[in-house]
């Protein structure tokens, strides 16, 4: 699958100095894995800004980035990743960094961010991060409940009303009782 087929025109525009790639995380709402190739440097941080827009603009609101192909951050990037996390956060999303290089991470660390940043080992981690923050609701009109995870379709059972968390992928469920119950008119 191209970068066109998850957003329609996201390659019209290229850069020498870094490539985007993206990939759909089905385990995960509205969620994109973003592999980043090359640096983000004061020449081509519009271009990541302009690319990081067009993701928003599509709806995707959690971002998974990976750096394992990422060599270089300057200051002026760090700059737009500081932008890029305010824009999610304002739309109640997430965003977090797996794979980033040591001298990457350190240069995080010396201006403070990697107390901002959410920053996982892997892709699981970071999926299971962005379900942790979201919260998904089911109605009913009868207690005891039984019903499938909207995720990952796992069988769940809820007592009486609250907040659940769904065993197998760790997603928040709010089971609230369904008030607009059919009246029966005579």
């Amino acid at each position: 699958m191209s970068n066109n087929d998850i957003i329609i025109h996201f390659d019209d525009k290229k850069d020498k100095t870094l490539s985007i790639k993206l990939e759909k995380v089905s385990e995960a709402k509205s969620c994109l894995l973003i592999n980043l190739e090359g640096i983000i440097e004061t020449y081509n941080s519009l271009f990541f800004q302009s690319q990081m827009n067009k993701i928003l603009d599509a709806g995707f609101i959690n971002l998974i980035i990976s750096g394992k192909t990422l060599k270089y951050v300057s200051s002026t990037g760090v700059g737009s990743l500081i932008s890029l996390y305010r824009q999610i956060k304002l739309m109640e999303g997430s965003l977090i960094f797996i794979d980033f290089n040591d001298s990457i991470l350190e240069v995080l660390k010396l201006l403070g961010f990697s107390k901002v940043f959410c920053i996982k080992e892997t892709i699981e981690e970071a999926i299971s991060e962005i379900n942790k923050n979201n919260v998904f609701i089911v109605k009913t009109s009868s207690f005891p409940f039984s019903f499938e995870c909207p995720l990952c379709k796992a069988k769940l059972k809820a007592p009486y009303k609250g907040k659940y968390k769904c065993l197998a992928c760790k997603s928040t469920i709010a089971v609230m009782e369904d008030l607009l119950k059919e009246s029966s008119t005579s």
